[in-house]
């Protein structure tokens, strides 16, 4: 069963225990383009250190409908601070958003040093239903 863990006005972070899933979502009607350096480290340090204490090995992040774009700053950061806490993930699923500067900026930063060299390669897709069958395919 999913069960909601943390949310602001612009995403809310979702676990199934049983499935040792959880599932970072960005907000339809979110105003992305409002969020904050400050808000977006809170919400990661929370999705970090709830992966960390349930050891997680699934992970879907929908950024459909993100307009957030992470500058390399929070991408070192990220790196940083919040991959050591998401090691026992095994499996991640992007959903990306049509914003190609918010795209961009993902992808860059799974690239960083310190997620690239820790996780094997992501999956990106276009839409929640193909990224769900892949990440919970056998």
């Amino acid at each position: 069963m999913t069960q909601i863990f943390y949310e602001d006005e612009f995403v809310f972070i979702e676990e199934d225990l049983e499935k040792s899933f959880v599932h970072y979502c960005y907000k339809e009607n979110a105003q992305g383009h409002l969020l904050t350096e400050e808000v977006y480290k809170r919400s990661m340090l929370v999705y970090g250190n709830q992966v960390n204490q349930n050891k997680h090995t699934l992970l879907l992040v929908n950024t459909l409908h993100s307009k957030f774009a992470i500058v390399p700053e929070l991408q070192e950061w990220t790196a940083k601070e919040v991959a050591p806490l998401t090691m026992s993930l095994k499996k991640m699923a992007f959903v990306l958003s049509p914003d190609i500067f918010s795209q961009v900026s993902l992808e860059q930063m799974m690239d960083e040093k310190g997620i690239s060299d820790k996780y094997d390669k992501p999956m990106y897709f276009d839409n929640l239903a193909e990224a769900e069958a892949w990440l919970f395919a056998k």
